[in-house]
């Protein structure tokens, strides 16, 4: 099936159904705190960055080796249902989603300022960081290698293409794709790099969007 924006709308709204609002009721948020917190895998991604010393982040991946695994595999399950495996389908909900024009105004069924899901939202968009460093993790276990390493410069393209359309979360109405040129230039450029590049990119997560609006 190709690619629509509906079908981009459900898996985003599916997956945060699932992976955020009802965490609690599905097992998912023990998984959570068993990690140290869904962000832990990013936060020890940057403390062996830091120290120069991997052996910080692939420690720890052994550690939690198997709530890594088990999150990846939902992860993984929810990609396919949606998408069969098509990572250009994957590609384009990314940008989609980045450009803030999948949101689903009029549901009932989420707060009022979460209609666009902006990854934690504001220029910086944290959890484009989190996602990165959970990628990683995947990849130290070997956990389907492919899909992951597709996934890591697709998220890093996602977060370049969100800071700069700057979607806003209250009123989707306003949002807007960036121009095709500007878009496809972005993304070439994120499938060229390999991974220390895009490691380098997340090094400077703080930093990076304030250069790329100027």
């Amino acid at each position: 099936m190709a690619y629509t924006q509906a079908i981009g709308r459900k898996f985003w709204f599916d997956f945060d159904d699932y992976f955020k609002f009802k965490a609690g009721s599905n097992g998912l948020a023990d998984r959570y705190t068993a990690l140290g917190g869904y962000n832990a895998p990013a936060q020890k991604w940057s403390e062996a960055r830091a120290a120069g010393d991997m052996n910080i982040f692939t420690g720890f991946c052994e550690e939690k080796k198997e709530d890594i695994l088990y999150l990846a595999a939902e992860q993984r399950r929810s990609f396919d249902t949606a998408f069969n495996g098509d990572m250009d389908d994957v590609k384009r909900a990314f940008q989609d989603f980045a450009f803030g024009i999948l949101a689903s105004p009029g549901t009932t069924e989420r707060p009022p300022n979460e209609l666009v899901h902006t990854m934690n939202g504001g220029l910086l968009a944290q959890d484009y960081h989190s996602w990165h460093g959970f990628i990683e993790a995947a990849l130290v276990l070997e956990d389907e290698a492919d899909f992951w390493t597709d996934l890591r410069w697709i998220n890093g393209m996602g977060w370049e293409l969100q800071c700069k359309a700057r979607p806003q979360e209250i009123y989707p109405n306003q949002n807007e794709p960036l121009a095709q040129q500007v878009t496809d230039s972005i993304t070439t450029k994120w499938k060229g790099r390999d991974a220390e590049e895009i490691a380098v990119e997340f090094d400077n997560y703080g930093n990076r969007p304030f250069e790329w609006l100027m």
